[in-house]
């Protein structure tokens, strides 16, 4: 059975071979961030959502259940992407503060990279 501590990831996903891009307009990563923010789906809720430029973001809240898990918990993630990308980003967390610390993480490693 898992532990708490394996609830926490990263995911990159390529829209244009997945099943989330095959339902897009388009597979991009900000028509991701937009079907978040305009769906009516009650399986998650909207926190924060916006742009930097070109940079696309929504922080929400969900809810998984299944192999380990007791019941149903709540994850808190964020997505990401650039305009136009066809990769969209995803941290997720048991906690709001776990799934901060892991953004912060990703951004810090990120921010080291050449471009």
């Amino acid at each position: 059975v898992p532990d708490r501590a394996s609830r926490y990831g990263f995911q990159a996903t390529d829209l244009t071979t997945s099943f989330v891009g095959s339902i897009l307009p388009e597979p991009r990563a900000d028509m991701l961030v937009a079907l978040f923010v305009l769906s009516d789906d009650d399986d998650y809720t909207v926190e924060l959502a916006g742009h930097d430029g070109d940079l696309y973001w929504v922080t929400l809240t969900s809810f998984n259940s299944g192999y380990g898990i007791d019941g149903v918990e709540e994850v808190y993630a964020a997505h990401w992407g650039e305009a136009g990308s066809q990769w969209a980003f995803m941290v997720g967390a048991p906690t709001e503060a776990g799934r901060d610390e892991l953004l912060a993480a990703f951004i810090a490693a990120a921010s080291t990279v050449p471009r």
